[in-house]
């Protein structure tokens, strides 16, 4: 019998370097295809959909991990046969910074490889205590990353709304939430009615797959599972 295929879309990084614990956790018992966002070319939600639209080429589910959950929302409408449900791990269906430093976020965005104290700025509101990964693969990963990009991925998800996307989903829905989310908040970021959805709360930071992935990967295979 075949094994269920999971399409993997990483962080506001978009290396997937870090799903590595989740994907062993997950092991063997589902498939996984880890993507990266592109380095280069148009970074807004719309573009990124049609540009791994294709990709998408047969039964599987789909986990969007922060900066990626609007994206996986709009695959998931794009691919309603292809893709059999979503998970949504420490993410939103729009933006979750308040409207007035909405554009202040874009402007500093330029800046960050200019910034001093990034891996502290990393441990306190990514990592928290977070077994892996460590600021320097963190920064590592930033690093790779053009200032036009950085921007470019700023403004997308700062200004995204596909919650009314997300309501008409016929898919089942996963979420997944950290209690001490010092990135994104520990606010409600999408709509009030979602079919099919069940929500599960971590203790933990932002780096919820990476603080907890045989937690996580077992409430995964047991959604899959009831899917089927």
């Amino acid at each position: 019998m075949n094994k269920p295929l999971l399409h993997l879309f990483p962080g506001f990084g978009g290396s997937g370097l870090f799903f590595k614990w989740l994907q062993e956790a997950l092991a063997p018992d589902v498939e996984t295809i880890t993507h990266v966002i592109p380095r280069h070319g148009p970074q807004d939600y719309d573009a990124l959909t049609r540009h791994f639209a294709p990709q998408i080429d047969r039964p599987c589910f789909l986990l969007g991990e922060s900066f990626s959950g609007p994206l996986t929302i709009l695959l998931a409408k794009a691919l309603p046969d292809r893709v059999h449900g979503l998970i949504l791990s420490t993410s939103f269906a729009k933006s979750p910074y308040p409207p007035m430093i909405r554009e202040l976020m874009v402007v500093g965005a330029r800046f960050r490889s200019y910034l001093p104290f990034r891996k502290i700025f990393s441990n306190l509101s990514l990592i928290q205590g977070a077994p892996h990964p460590n600021a320097d693969e963190i920064e590592a990963v930033m690093q790779q990353l053009s200032p036009e990009i950085l921007r470019a991925r700023t403004r997308a998800c700062v200004h995204v709304d596909v919650s009314q996307t997300l309501t008409t989903l016929n898919q089942p829905v996963l979420i997944f939430k950290a209690k001490k989310d010092r990135a994104i908040g520990t606010g409600n970021f999408y709509p009030g009615t979602i079919n099919q959805c069940r929500t599960i709360e971590m203790d933990c930071g932002h780096l919820l797959l990476q603080s907890k992935p045989r937690e996580a990967a077992a409430e995964i295979k047991s959604f899959i599972s009831k899917i089927g």
